[in-house]
C-alpha cells in the first residue's frame, strides 16, 4: 500500500499545481497539461484500477462495514474520474492551442480538489488502516508485489508526455 500511498503524495503535488498553471489572460503551460492529461487521463484510472483489482477485492467479506468502505471508495473513484475528465479535456486545450479559459479552468481545477482531496484522506485515514489490521502479512506483501508487477508493465510518465516533453524533462 506504499505506493498508493506515494500515488496520493504525488497527486497533492500536482493538486496544487494546477490552477496558477494557467494565466488569468488564459495562456497555459503546454508542459504542465501534457503531465496533467498523462497523470489524470491514464496513471489516475490505473491507479483506481489497481486498488479495485487489487485491493478492495481482498477486503470485501471481512465485515458489513468494511464491505460499505469497499464500496464508498468504487463511488469516490467514479466522482473522481469525471472531475479529472474536466481537467483533462481542459488541458488538451492548452495542449493544442495553448489557451484555456482562466475560470474554467480554476473552476475544474477547485472541482477536482473538493472531491479528490476527501477521496483520498477516506483512504488513507479510514480504509488502508483497516485493511492493514484486517490482511495477513502474507497477503499485503502479495497485495504490494502485485501492485509493483502492474506497475512496472505501464510506460515511464516521460513516455506518456511524448518526445518533446520527454526530452525537455531530461
Amino acid at each position: 500500500m506504499a505506493l498508493l500511498s506515494w500515488q496520493h503524495d504525488a497527486l497533492r503535488e500536482l493538486l496544487d499545481e494546477l490552477p496558477a498553471s494557467v494565466l488569468d489572460d488564459g495562456v497555459g503551460d503546454r508542459e504542465l497539461a501534457r503531465a496533467v492529461r498523462a497523470t489524470l487521463g491514464l496513471e489516475l484510472c490505473w491507479h483506481h484500477a489497481d486498488e479495485e483489482t487489487v485491493l478492495l477485492p481482498r477486503l470485501v467479506g471481512f465485515s458489513s462495514a468494511l464491505d460499505e468502505m469497499c464500496a464508498s471508495c468504487r463511488a469516490h473513484h467514479r466522482t473522481v474520474e469525471a472531475a479529472a475528465l474536466d481537467v483533462a479535456d481542459l488541458a488538451r486545450a492548452i495542449c493544442l492551442e495553448g489557451f484555456a479559459d482562466p475560470v474554467d479552468w480554476r473552476e475544474a481545477c477547485e472541482a477536482l480538489r473538493l472531491v479528490l482531496e476527501p477521496a483520498m484522506a477516506f483512504e488513507d485515514d479510514a480504509l488502508w488502516p483497516v485493511a492493514r489490521r484486517v490482511l495477513e502479512r502474507d497477503d499485503r506483501e502479495d497485495i504490494a508485489a502485485t501492485l509493483r508487477a502492474r506497475a512496472e508493465g505501464r510506460p515511464e510518465h516521460a513516455e506518456l508526455l511524448g518526445p518533446t516533453a520527454a526530452s525537455s524533462t531530461s
